[in-house]
């Protein structure tokens, strides 16, 4: 439980003279600092110093794993990224979907130590383009992996934590959980905003409307489908971020070629990406295709079934 938001302040002072705070007909305990699952939350609600010390310690594994793992066995690259996952990985984002007030520059740290980890794994992370050598950015890293940046990873498995918390978290948890869903930067905050994202990627929910509480999807949640629709919505996000970022490195190419040539460079219209502004009209950029559509989704359901794009 963290406390963020307007008079965020003002109630950590008030509550510093009590040793436990009634909500809901429920008594809330107030300490000074809780372990769970190996972290330690503190209580004045900051991530920092435990974030800095994960990634100092991934970033001393790292080489390390290079030279004496992936250099000196003959793994493919996806029994190395497999085994990056659970050794580096795994240290980097343990008990990831219990964080809350993660910063954007926090959340930029995180992806840019997955980003190495993954590199180190199948050393793509410099390329040759002709007689010239280029370091790819995370994005790109993250394409050739297949694999998902931080923020993503996280909202996977906070919604997979889900269910766990509805079955076994006591009553003053839920009762505080419900009556905090619209501070912002809130774990139930955060909540709200996974499930209003599911419906976008799953075509299940697409005719869903998006939900306004999180006891709306409660019931979903607890159902067996649950799992699967979370993963299905995952894996739909993840491909439209892997195609715009190879729409990027293509319209990256193709500027290079024309300023090397001395030719007009054009502008390239990005693509739809949850981080992008959408555009009116998507085209398809295979060769001979040039089918144009209205939506992201029809763009992206055109590329899988046409031209058989898959993840």
């Amino acid at each position: 439980i963290c406390l963020v938001g307007q008079f965020s302040r003002i109630a950590k002072r008030f509550m510093s003279h009590f040793d436990f705070l009634p909500i809901n007909g429920q008594c809330i305990h107030i300490v000074p600092s809780y372990k769970l699952l190996g972290g330690i939350t503190e209580r004045d609600s900051l991530l920092g110093p435990e974030l800095h010390h994960r990634y100092s310690d991934v970033s001393a594994c790292i080489s390390p794993f290079r030279k004496f793992v992936v250099a000196k066995s003959n793994l493919t690259n996806k029994d190395a990224l497999t085994l990056a996952d659970s050794m580096l990985t795994s240290s980097l984002m343990f008990n990831c979907h219990t964080w809350t007030v993660l910063t954007k520059s926090q959340s930029r740290k995180l992806s840019g130590r997955m980003a190495s980890v993954y590199a180190a794994a199948t050393n793509d992370r410099v390329t040759f383009l002709g007689d010239t050598c280029v370091k790819r950015n995370d994005a790109q890293v993250f394409f050739h992996a297949g694999k998902a940046n931080a923020s993503r990873y996280m909202r996977l498995h906070r919604l997979l934590f889900l269910p766990r918390i509805l079955r076994n978290a006591s009553d003053a948890l839920l009762a505080l959980i419900d009556a905090s869903v619209h501070v912002v930067g809130s774990y139930p905050h955060m909540l709200l905003q996974d499930l209003q994202w599911i419906p976008t990627h799953s075509f299940k929910l697409a005719g869903r409307p998006a939900p306004a509480s999180v006891p709306e999807y409660l019931e979903l949640a607890l159902s067996k489908p649950w799992k699967a629709l979370v993963k299905q919505a995952f894996y739909d996000d993840l491909r439209m971020y892997h195609d715009s970022v190879a729409i990027d490195v293509l319209h990256s190419q193709c500027r290079n070629l024309h300023n090397h040539a001395g030719m007009f460079v054009p502008e390239f219209a990005r693509t739809a990406d949850t981080h992008i502004e959408p555009v009116t009209r998507y085209l398809c950029y295979e060769l001979e295709c040039g089918e144009t559509f209205a939506s992201a989704t029809g763009w992206h359901s055109h590329r899988r079934c046409v031209h058989k794009h898959v993840p």
